[in-house]
């Protein structure tokens, strides 16, 4: 196969915003810029939907922690379990998960706050990383 005669799919993706459907279930989120934000150890946000895909639009900073991501089936059974890092050193937005294509089914996606987040160090025991547990939730949307 000559590489010069591939040429990129076209591929669709319809996606449907699921933010209003937002459930606090634990701790403290704060609302701000159409942003949820916490760096509550434990907070949890969920999203109820029906489809085959989830994906999260966020914020990453240098404030930023880690997240764990559930996908639950309607029988309650996790498909996904996983932890998300939403550090970076300069900010900015972008899709911090997406889930692979599942059974159309209702799934219910939950956001946890881990209160946890990324720290090194170099020979001279100067530290890097983040300093802070935020996880900022932008948007959920699904397929």
């Amino acid at each position: 196969v000559e590489l010069s005669k591939l040429k990129a799919l076209d591929v669709e993706i319809k996606k449907k915003s699921v933010k209003s459907k937002c459930v606090i279930e634990r701790g403290d989120w704060k609302t701000s810029d159409g942003r949820l934000s916490s760096n509550e150890k434990g907070a949890i946000i969920t999203y109820s939907f029906k489809g085959k895909q989830a994906g999260i639009k966020a914020i990453s900073n240098n404030t930023s922690g880690y997240a764990r991501i559930i996908i639950r089936n309607s029988k309650n059974e996790e498909v996904i379990n996983t932890w998300v890092d939403f550090y970076s050193k300069y900010e900015y937005s972008s899709q911090k998960f997406f889930s692979p294509v599942m059974k159309i089914s209702k799934y219910t996606l939950s956001v946890e706050v881990m209160g946890h987040h990324g720290v090194w160090s170099d020979k001279s025991k100067k530290t890097f990383g983040s300093t802070g547990d935020f996880v900022v939730v932008e948007d959920v949307f699904i397929n």
